[in-house]
């Protein structure tokens, strides 16, 4: 197989841990598949589409943009939607409410996964 990969190296997967649940969370809940299902000012199909590909995202919240490593998409108990990233400046993991994100841009900065892409 080496002449059809081209001498290319392969590199053996590596397992990244999940973040932790919080209490308010519900642990049985699931993303949606599809971006119809969501019913946000913006698509959170570019969230989705910029964590599996590794990819930052301009975030608008609270009046401020912040560029995140987007990570997982859960439910609290209560029913909010909540995003779990990585704030790319500080390294700090935070869990933003959707129906509170302001506005959302996939930029062109890519990370290296700290912990498992949950979407």
């Amino acid at each position: 197989m080496v002449g059809f990969y081209g001498g290319l190296e392969l590199i053996p997967f590596k397992r990244v841990r999940s973040f932790s649940f919080r209490p308010d969370e519900d642990r049985s809940w699931t993303a949606p598949p599809t971006v119809q299902s969501w019913g946000f000012k913006f698509p959170l199909e570019k969230i989705r589409y910029a964590a599996v590909n590794h990819l930052c995202v301009e975030l608008g919240y609270k009046n401020e943009k912040r560029i995140i490593e987007p990570y997982s998409l859960r439910r609290t108990k209560e029913s909010d939607l909540l995003l779990h990233a990585i704030k790319k400046k500080t390294g700090e993991h935070m869990a933003y409410r959707v129906d509170r994100i302001q506005s959302a841009e996939i930029t062109d900065i890519s990370f290296t996964p700290k912990y498992e892409i949950e979407f």
